[in-house]
């Protein structure tokens, strides 16, 4: 089902928008996969009257930012760097959404919930950042976006910005060159943290279970994670 969503995204890129399995807004561009943003319709408390920022990016130095009028049930997306990008998104009408959402085989509805639940595949980044894992996290793409997105935790908690790298899933332990039965299977989330950063969040981190990557190379506990992951960050 095609929400009431309109806008102007930048280079002429065409934009989209759906509801997923679980009642969410997806806006995207089928002209690029660098433009997502996730409404939970349900949510819409967490929106400010004023402007607050948002995690989404339209590059790496345009951010955007967002305001959701109660009055009007209008969610206003605008990036002052980019004056001719913006998105408004009738919330208001969006609230019986869902419930005329057209029907669909269980298989397909199982389908999308399951692709909606994966884990954010992680990708190779180049970053001068400090790579960071966190071991047992599994990281959705739709956490994110948002108002209550991991960035969001990262600045509430920490004070600090991020760049997710992605989630990876841990191999079995080996003996004697067999699997060993019961282990792998974990996903850990990995990010960067920027080097000014690192100071105020070297300690608190611990609380986390947070770990450097450079760490776990150093005391060689890198053998459970895929050797494309290693390859591609090998230091």
């Amino acid at each position: 089902m095609f929400a009431p969503v309109k806008g102007r995204l930048p280079h002429g890129w065409s934009i989209e928008a759906h509801y997923t399995a679980k009642g969410k807004l997806k806006i995207t561009s089928p002209d690029t996969d660098k433009f997502l943003i996730y409404v939970d319709t349900e949510s819409m408390h967490e929106y400010r009257n004023e402007y607050q920022k948002t995690w989404v990016k339209l590059d790496k130095d345009s951010s955007v930012e967002s305001k959701y009028d109660e009055e009007t049930g209008i969610l206003r997306f605008d990036s002052h760097t980019y004056p001719e990008f913006w998105i408004e998104v009738k919330v208001k009408a969006l609230s019986e959404g869902p419930r005329k959402k057209q029907k669909t085989s269980d298989q397909e509805k199982e389908e999308e919930e399951e692709e909606e639940e994966k884990a954010l595949p992680w990708s190779k980044i180049d970053n001068d950042g400090v790579l960071t894992l966190w071991p047992n996290t599994l990281l959705r793409e739709c956490d994110l976006y948002g108002p209550k997105s991991v960035h969001w935790m990262f600045e509430k908690i920490f004070d600090i910005e991020v760049t997710p790298v992605g989630c990876v899933e841990t191999l079995p332990d080996v003996v004697d060159g067999e699997k060993v039965v019961g282990t792998g299977g974990r996903i850990d989330f990995f990010f960067f943290v920027k080097p000014a950063d690192v100071p105020k969040f070297a300690l608190k981190r611990f609380e986390y279970g947070m770990r450097w990557w450079e760490d776990v190379l150093y005391e060689h506990e890198d053998d459970i994670y895929p050797i494309e992951f290693r390859e591609a960050y090998p230091v």
